[in-house]
């Protein structure tokens, strides 16, 4: 009876260190690495009055916003979905090797992303210092590939992602996809979407 009041006695202790000691890093403020990848679905760019102006597109009284729809699958997330908006701001145009293909630089401003896990649970970003350049094909500007880099900062979410912190690193090659890596900092014991 003493050894198996033993073995109890470690499983009850193994058990209270693995469920316990888990959540309690997260509820400590131990940042946890954060990666994913994601691929756009759907966007559109509309005239808006609250970005800058392209005069070098002959925009001069409004800007463009772009808002995409994204899927994709991160780490602490599972499979989301993300919805984003921003302001595109002309940096540059340059020739390419292609004479009908140019290569427009934008910075990203006002950039705003909520990332949905699957439980409804969300994660808030803005952008920091992000750009993108396009490859087009002139004179119909077809986009034929994007290049983006940039960071964004993680500000709060619902669920377990309420008050998270952190910021993640964006790159996007000319396949569409994107890859992000960070940290975040949540409070893992929430559970409930909000």
């Amino acid at each position: 009876m003493r050894g198996t009041s033993r073995a109890l006695s470690m499983a009850a202790v193994l058990a209270l260190t693995v469920g316990v000691a888990a959540p309690a890093q997260a509820d400590q403020g131990q940042p946890v690495p954060f990666k994913g990848s994601e691929e756009t679905i759907g966007a559109e760019a509309v005239p808006d009055t609250a970005c800058p102006a392209i005069p070098e597109m002959g925009m001069v009284g409004a800007g463009l916003r772009m808002s995409a729809t994204i899927l994709g699958n991160a780490s602490h997330m599972g499979r989301y979905i993300s919805e984003g908006s921003w302001c595109l701001d002309w940096l540059s145009m340059e020739e390419t090797d292609d004479p009908e293909v140019v290569a427009v630089t934008w910075d990203l401003v006002d950039l705003h992303v909520t990332k949905t896990a699957a439980n409804g649970d969300t994660i808030e970003f803005v952008g920091g210092d992000f750009t993108s350049t396009w490859h087009v094909e002139l004179p119909e500007w077809n986009l034929l590939a994007v290049e983006s880099a940039g960071t964004l900062e993680i500000v709060g979410g619902t669920g377990r992602f309420a008050d998270a912190s952190g910021s993640i690193y964006n790159t996007e090659s000319s396949t569409g996809i994107l890859t992000f890596s960070g940290e975040i900092l949540y409070d893992a014991s929430n559970r409930a979407a909000g």
